[in-house]
């Protein structure tokens, strides 16, 4: 719970105008696909934690079919030392 009452203080700070948090949600880079991420310049960020969209980011919405290309880049991350965690907002079971 505690999480989520941090994340509706962000939310609130956000609506009242506060940049500081403004700031803090707005992506700082952008790629037109997963495949086309610098994940060397990301891990020279010192981010090691990565939070990967599955519906309509890493695969089409709805398909179940996983490509090798996809499969062998998490598998080149995770030789990275990049942690990872799938996460998906589908109300379908995939």
């Amino acid at each position: 719970m505690g999480k989520n009452i941090e994340m509706l203080k962000t939310y609130h700070r956000v609506l009242k105008g506060n940049q500081k948090e403004i700031d803090s949600i707005i992506p700082d880079m952008y790629s037109k696909s997963f495949y086309d991420i610098d994940f060397d310049y990301i891990k020279e960020l010192k981010i090691d934690n990565l939070i990967i969209d599955v519906d309509n980011t890493i695969l089409p919405p709805d398909d179940i079919n996983v490509p090798i290309e996809l499969i062998n880049k998490i598998e080149e991350l995770k030789d990275k030392s990049f942690n990872i965690c799938l996460v998906s907002n589908n109300f379908k079971k995939r």
